[in-house]
């Protein structure tokens, strides 16, 4: 059980990472404007720290896939009801770090490290750390959401 809960914590890290990365405040792209990876990345840890689960949603896209471990949630509604709503209270003080990132002129990709505490019961019972890989992509509406997510605990 503790190893399950570890594992989504580490697939919502992971999840904040990429959605805070790409981006301003309000992720939109236009021709003259390059991504901004950080502001994505800021965006995603500003939501998870903020537990606004309606921020966290709003920065994945409807088709959106989240890795953890041996476990795939595919879309939007999915991801929001199985992992952004079970996990939006058990963690807080979300930091991550990006190490290696690319953008292009329909998205971006980056990947590093991610370390928050654990909360049961409004109380600190622990510290989780891992890496995370998100690909974030241009939407119809020129905003970015975050396509795909990959998060894993450190053993």
């Amino acid at each position: 059980m503790e190893k399950v809960f570890k594992t989504y914590i580490c697939a919502l890290i992971l999840s904040l990472l990429f959605f805070t990365s790409c981006n301003s405040s309000n992720p939109q792209l236009t021709e003259s404007k390059t991504i901004s990876v950080d502001s994505l990345n800021a965006l995603w840890n500003a939501a998870w720290n903020n537990r606004d689960s309606t921020a966290v949603v709003n920065l994945m896209a409807k088709d959106a896939l989240l890795i953890s471990g041996r476990s795939q949630i595919k879309s939007l509604d999915s991801i929001s009801a199985k992992f952004v709503h079970h996990f939006i209270g058990t963690l807080t003080d979300l930091q991550t770090k990006t190490l290696v990132m690319k953008t292009w002129s329909e998205g971006c990709y980056l990947s590093g490290t991610y370390v928050f505490h654990a909360m049961q019961s409004g109380k600190i019972i622990g510290k989780e750390e891992g890496v995370y890989t998100f690909i974030w992509e241009k939407q119809p509406d020129n905003t970015m959401k975050l396509k795909v997510l990959h998060m894993e605990e450190y053993k």
